[in-house]
């Protein structure tokens, strides 16, 4: 973790303290699915802290928006940039392998044919008789929601690596990101897809999954290796 000594002063102190919280988990937020409202990991979650901070500074209730100028969202973008640490800090900017643009066509392909029909599904199949947990959204809202995040951060992981391959590695990090954020919201649908009855197509939507994040681990075996090491829990 980053701790600047001689720009301490010109950084939120608050966000310092909160980021050498030893729960915190660096990078946490670098690949999740956005739905905070049903993650138990937001005591662990270094961006979520901080915008919590941020909002309780200028006294704005829970439900408001923690920034309302464009000048504040730099603000908040500047101190937090100042203590965050990305997950795959010290990666080589150029992926280890190199596709052809065939391959990520295809790998696109995929994830535009698995939102296609996991909308289908979410809105005819039936659900499985046991209800799912009390921090975890419906099988079906879970699905419709993660099904187009899939495909677009799927797409802009692609793009990102094909840019950084052709020497450009100012998307490298972009591109990681993604496939991470790619990743987190592909484990919560399948977590959704076990709580519909047994069927040809959920399995074959469960199989465009693992497709889906095997090319994305393929392409970026750092942060398949990032997250497997994670081992988080949300105590």
């Amino acid at each position: 973790m980053r701790h600047p000594s001689s720009d301490a002063r010109q950084i939120n102190p608050r966000f310092l303290t909160i980021a050498r919280d030893p729960r915190i988990v660096p990078g946490l937020h670098h690949a999740c699915d956005e739905w905070c409202d049903y993650c138990p990991l937001t005591a662990r979650c270094l961006l979520f802290q901080c915008t919590n901070e941020f909002r309780r500074q200028h006294r704005r209730p829970a439900s408001a928006s923690p920034v309302r100028t464009a000048a504040e969202a730099l603000e908040f973008a500047r101190d937090f940039a100042a203590v965050d640490e990305a997950p795959t800090a010290g990666a080589a900017a150029t992926p280890v392998e190199r596709r052809s643009i065939a391959d990520d066509d295809s790998l696109a392909g995929i994830a535009l044919e698995y939102s296609r029909r996991s909308q289908e599904f979410a809105r005819s199949a039936t659900m499985a008789a046991r209800r799912p947990a009390r921090r975890e959204p419906p099988p079906d809202e879970a699905l419709l929601r993660f099904r187009s995040r899939i495909y677009f951060k799927t797409t802009r992981a692609l793009v990102g690596y094909r840019l950084t391959a052709a020497g450009m590695a100012q998307w490298c990090a972009d591109a990681r990101t993604c496939a991470g954020q790619t990743l987190a919201c592909i484990d919560r649908s399948r977590a959704a897809l076990t709580q519909f009855s047994e069927g040809d197509e959920r399995h074959a939507l469960t199989a465009l999954l693992d497709a889906i994040a095997r090319g994305i681990e393929a392409r970026f075996p750092d942060v398949g290796a990032f997250r497997s090491r994670w081992k988080i829990t949300a105590a």
